[in-house]
């Protein structure tokens, strides 16, 4: 989680802690006492918070840059709708007490909190809008590669501005070019001519291509130089597997899976999934029934997967198909609206209640809490045959939850494959406490919404 996040997430903190109190103040008198701040623990005044910072985070309000300036009017209602969900969270739980409400503290502070927000988004969508405040991107190369890292730079709104492409001799180009193409002897007049503060360098073979002395002077002016594979994982946080070199690998930063690693991952699935384990079995027998009412056959459902270190498990779930769905057709990739699952196991599927007993997989060590989706034995012996790097993803653990499920949807295909093996590869390259936290945030907005099941 990069920097800006975290003084966003403390600045909201901040302010709504700020504005409760402050509210409470103005109501109950000027007069400030220790009576003044009683009106909320600690306890409630942390649920309120972090309703309100999931609320934000789930609806994309921590995501500014790719909103663009057309996104205002819907960044509106999403300020107001995260304002709104906490009051909705604590009045629900009865967790505030009867003078927050009857006085309209709560409501106060979180109606000022979004009017506040909305002029900072105001202020910040009037600045995005001024060029200076982008980074001007030149690329050197102008063929297949480049295209990728020109639709990189498309999806990643008003943080860049492309200023075209410098295309060296016998390089690959491109059969359709939409932007300017300068030599590669133009590339200091170029810099000079439209301010370049970034270079990417996308080229498919570089010797004798690249031009060097160039790229070096371009480092002395203090223009950023950057690979292609770098700047792509940089920015759409996922690897460019195709076109990268297994020597990136070995001297890129990350991937450095180590024993205190696991350790500490372990001892947090343990204990993560005691406690959720405790809290939800409750409705184990009360899901159970559902499903036997509905159709017939067993509750769970168990299948193997290839987890650590390419070593088969058996995955355990609620069921969701009917009875015996591969009888005939055998391993295939569930699809979207598939005929196989019943109307409980799509809702089950949907908000992801059928994913419960894997927490007895993360209790025996098969899976953790985060990390890779587990595929079927028969697509990845298929898969490791198509995707280059494909069984680098069983190096970890893998996971209920993880970077490929919160950024892409379910997959059902070759090409779905590749896409979240670049996830996956992301994940484990920058493993952090920092990613894992935006993960979990991720999966409680992917949960509330239903997005992704099938």
């Amino acid at each position: 989680m990069s920097r800006a996040y975290l003084i966003m997430v403390g600045g909201d903190l901040l302010l709504v802690t700020g504005l409760l109190f402050g509210v409470n103040i103005l109501i109950i008198g000027s007069v400030i006492s220790p009576e003044t701040f009683s009106i909320f623990d600690p306890v409630q005044l942390g649920i309120i918070c972090l309703a309100l910072l999931i609320s934000k985070y789930s609806i994309r309000l921590y995501h500014f840059y790719r909103n663009g300036r057309n996104e205002f009017k819907k960044s509106f209602m999403r300020i107001f709708t995260a304002s709104f969900l906490p009051v909705t969270v604590v009045s629900f739980y009865s967790l505030t007490p009867d003078v927050a409400l009857s006085s309209g503290v709560l409501d106060i502070a979180l109606i000022s909190f979004a009017l506040i927000q909305l002029l900072i988004f105001y202020r910040l969508f009037l600045a995005a809008d001024k060029s200076e405040n982008r980074e001007n991107v030149l690329i050197i190369g102008a063929g297949s590669l480049a295209m990728q890292v020109t639709d990189a730079i498309a999806d990643a709104g008003e943080k860049y501005l492309f200023c075209g492409y410098i295309q060296p001799e016998q390089a690959e180009a491109a059969e359709k070019i939409e932007y300017p193409i300068a030599s590669a002897d133009q590339v200091l007049q170029t810099i000079r001519d439209k301010k370049i503060s970034k270079i990417v360098v996308a080229l498919s073979e570089r010797r004798g291509v690249l031009p060097v002395r160039d790229m070096f002077s371009c480092k002395l002016r203090g223009v950023d130089v950057v690979d292609a594979v770098t700047f792509f994982e940089r920015t759409t946080g996922k690897l460019l597997i195709e076109h990268t070199q297994p020597g990136w690998f070995v001297f890129s930063s990350g991937f450095q899976v180590t024993r205190l690693m696991f350790i500490k991952q372990r001892v947090t699935d343990l204990l993560a999934s005691s406690i959720l384990l405790l809290l939800t079995l409750p409705l184990f027998p009360i899901i159970a029934l559902a499903i036997r009412l509905e159709s017939p056959g067993e509750v769970f459902f168990r299948q193997q997967r290839v987890g650590f270190k390419e070593k088969p498990f058996n995955l355990i779930k609620f069921r969701t198909m009917c009875a015996n769905a591969e009888k005939d057709s055998g391993a295939v990739w569930a699809q979207e609206n598939d005929v196989r699952v019943t109307r409980l196991g799509g809702l089950m599927r949907k908000f992801r209640i059928d994913e419960l007993p894997q927490l007895f997989n993360v209790l025996k060590g098969e899976m953790s809490f985060i990390g890779p989706r587990p595929e079927r034995p028969e697509f990845v012996a298929r898969l490791n045959a198509m995707i280059p790097y494909y069984s680098r993803r069983h190096a970890v653990r893998p996971g209920l939850t993880g970077w490929a499920q919160i950024r892409y949807p379910y997959g059902a295909s070759e090409e779905d494959a590749l896409e979240k093996l670049r996830y996956d590869l992301y994940f484990i390259k920058n493993f952090s406490i920092m990613l894992e936290l935006k993960i979990i945030l991720g999966t409680v907005k992917v949960v509330l919404f239903g997005q992704g099941g099938r």
